[in-house]
């Protein structure tokens, strides 16, 4: 499988677990010029570009979102409406609407969308899970 990776911070260490269990690491987007030249150190062959719409023209089977949260929805769509599998790093959206439109592109698309956010995992979180009442008791 060949993906690509946008937002070379987090998306380092996913870029590795995808390497681990046999994907290929074919392009990265970062807006950071140091942070491209890292990857050409870690990706060699790998395409670099700094604007995510680059990697549209590139052919890959799947791509992990690792860039700023709240720029999720729009690049998912682009690349759901390709055919290319997304994983979502973090959460996707800022609003309804825009998270009825993803919900609405991974519908269409031949592509699956996947959502890894890890944050139930915290351990602020799940100590307050843990406590009589749970969340229930939450204002």
């Amino acid at each position: 499988m060949r993906v690509g990776v946008v937002g070379l911070r987090m998306g380092f260490h996913l870029a590795g677990w995808c390497r681990k269990v046999g994907m290929e690491v074919v392009a990265a987007c970062d807006r950071d010029p140091e942070r491209r030249a890292v990857a050409r150190a870690r990706f060699p062959g790998a395409v670099l570009v700094e604007r995510w719409q680059e990697l549209l023209e590139h052919r890959l089977d799947g791509v992990v979102l690792a860039n700023d949260f709240d720029e999720h929805a729009p690049l998912a769509i682009a690349f759901l409406d390709r055919g290319v599998h997304v994983l979502s790093e973090s959460a996707a959206c800022v609003d309804a609407a825009e998270g009825e439109r993803l919900i609405a592109a991974a519908d269409r698309s031949s592509a699956t969308y996947s959502f890894a956010e890890h944050y139930v995992v915290h351990p602020h979180v799940r100590l307050r899970r843990s406590r009589p009442g749970g969340w229930a008791g939450s204002a």
